[in-house]
């Protein structure tokens, strides 16, 4: 599936002064497996590190204080050779730790260096430090288009939209649109209905990801937001059936007040889990 933000990632790649790349985005939006495709068409090889719980890559960073030593370390661990302008260096779930060596130790455009992450914590703490910053989102529908082969009625839509005339597709574009937002504009979801058109088959896959989702709520301060974050996700879909769309906090349980749920609510709206409307009657 093409994705938009390989073109951001090609201007990157040429840029005369080249600092590492953090990419961000929701777990399960496509960000390591378009890193790895822009790694494969653009470079001789990739050397890639899934920075999660990797004691030996965090001893490697913590012992190895000049670029010369680090890169040395990182052929060795890797088993890789990493060649200056040659080779994409990739650090998937980056941590703290080591964004903070790569942004001291790689100013220059000599190694080419994206480091991957869904942690918005480490977004904030760093994006404007040094490092260049990359925002990867779920699929869109114009991309979605382009994946079915019906590119052609992206250029209708738009047409239509700025002229304020209608599209002469409308029916399809719906029916295309409808099926697409089924996916949840999961790029795994999208392949495999696009593959099977199987709407049970679906279900599995978004269920895993809500679940990649609820997973962050852990992140919370406390046992008791995190309970309340829950509380609030689960009830959702239960409550989008409802004729009055205005999210009632009486039906997660009798008694329950908007301000007991306004910090986990604050939470998963910064962490992308949920989009708040407040243009609601």
């Amino acid at each position: 599936m093409e994705r938009k933000i390989i073109n951001e990632l090609i201007k990157w790649k040429i840029d005369s002064y080249k600092r590492p790349l953090l990419l961000s985005g929701i777990s399960g939006c496509g960000k390591t497996y378009t890193v790895i495709k822009f790694g494969k068409d653009e470079y001789k090889n990739i050397v890639y590190f899934d920075c999660d719980q990797n004691l030996e890559l965090t001893y490697v960073i913590e012992k190895n204080t000049t670029k010369e030593k680090l890169i040395k370390a990182l052929s060795a661990i890797s088993l890789e050779t990493i060649l200056k302008e040659d080779t994409l260096i990739v650090f998937d779930n980056v941590s703290d730790k080591v964004l903070v060596s790569i942004k001291k130790l790689f100013t220059g455009e000599d190694y080419h260096i994206i480091m991957i992450t869904n942690d918005d914590k480490i977004v904030k703490k760093h994006k404007t430090e040094g490092i260049n910053y990359k925002k990867m989102d779920l699929v869109t529908f114009p991309e979605y288009l382009k994946y079915v082969g019906k590119e052609q009625l992206v250029d209708f839509i738009e047409d239509s939209f700025k002229n304020n005339k209608s599209m002469p597709f409308h029916t399809l574009a719906t029916e295309l649109y409808n099926d697409f937002v089924l996916t949840g504009g999961y790029p795994s979801a999208i392949t495999k209905y696009n593959k099977e058109q199987d709407y049970n088959m679906l279900g599995n896959i978004l269920d895993k990801n809500i679940k990649l989702i609820k997973y962050k709520l852990i992140k919370l301060d406390n046992l008791i937001d995190i309970k309340r974050g829950q509380e609030v996700y689960n009830n959702i879909s239960i409550q989008l059936l409802k004729d009055n769309k205005k999210f009632q906090y009486g039906n997660i349980k009798p008694g329950a007040r908007s301000k007991e749920y306004e910090k986990s609510i604050e939470f998963m709206q910064t962490n992308k889990m949920i989009i708040k409307s407040t243009r609601i009657t």
